[in-house]
């Protein structure tokens, strides 16, 4: 409820970006993460990282570094990560080399240049520079709306929490480091950063019962889900304004044939 009440989230999975095609894979290796089933998880994290967004690579390190530090995921064998790796790498590279190089008429992995532009040159920042803390005092407050504030009241009710949320926010740090930014860059880390917020919402409604104060709280927490919902109609309604050009052929369209 929470996640589908907030506009940027739905406005990006609208869209046919590379970013959108990449948070298929990044849900389904969330969904991987917290089943522990590693050797998948890694195949399919390098696939989504390999074929659609290398910034994944960042996403997904301190996701996987636990669990190989832990020995829960061995580096060798057929279940280890080195293995799993290397093959989806391989199938992923003979899909995207041939099928870009033919479409672009020349040799090229097209995730591997554009980490080399961003990143090695770092020349991400002919597209715009933001300031280091963008992410933090601009995009989140955009992105989770009043669900942000209910952030670190659930960190602190559910500790367990911070075993999937501080690899989360360390990649928000990591790719503040990279002077160019945009919204859609981070958008995998919302449905994680939602789930603290959801845990407490869900022990309010569920104590709620338990005393007047608790019954206040409760219908605050349906409130910021109404507010949430109220600013995501008004950004809904000012992002179908973005583009005249729909509006300029809609109004051809109703104008009489002129030959």
């Amino acid at each position: 409820l929470i996640t589908v009440s907030q506009f940027h989230f739905l406005f990006y999975a609208s869209r046919p970006l590379p970013n959108t095609f990449a948070l298929i894979g990044v849900l389904w290796v969330y969904q991987l993460w917290l089943d522990n089933d590693w050797p998948r998880g890694v195949r399919v994290a390098t696939v989504f990282a390999a074929l659609f967004r290398c910034e994944l690579i960042v996403l997904f390190a301190p996701i996987f570094i636990v669990p190989l530090l832990s020995g829960v995921l061995p580096i060798l064998g057929r279940k280890g990560a080195l293995y799993n790796g290397i093959l989806a790498l391989s199938v992923a590279l003979a899909v995207t080399i041939p099928v870009d190089s033919l479409l672009w008429r020349r040799w090229l992995w097209p995730e591997g240049e554009v980490w080399w532009f961003n990143v090695m040159l770092n020349r991400s920042s002919e597209y715009g520079v933001m300031p280091f803390l963008w992410y933090f005092y601009s995009v989140l407050p955009r992105a989770l709306l009043l669900s942000l504030l209910l952030v670190p009241v659930g960190l602190i009710v559910e500790r367990r929490l911070l075993g999937i949320t501080v690899p989360i926010i360390f990649y928000i740090v990591a790719y503040s480091f990279l002077p160019h930014k945009e919204l859609r860059f981070v958008i995998y880390t919302f449905p994680i950063l939602n789930i603290p917020a959801a845990a407490f919402c869900a022990r309010l409604w569920i104590n709620r019962h338990k005393s007047l104060l608790r019954r206040l709280i409760a219908l605050g927490v349906c409130a910021h889900l109404l507010a949430n919902c109220i600013a995501t109609s008004v950004l809904l309604y000012a992002s179908s304004r973005n583009y005249a050009g729909g509006d300029a052929i809609a109004y051809l369209q109703k104008k009489p044939d002129m030959n």
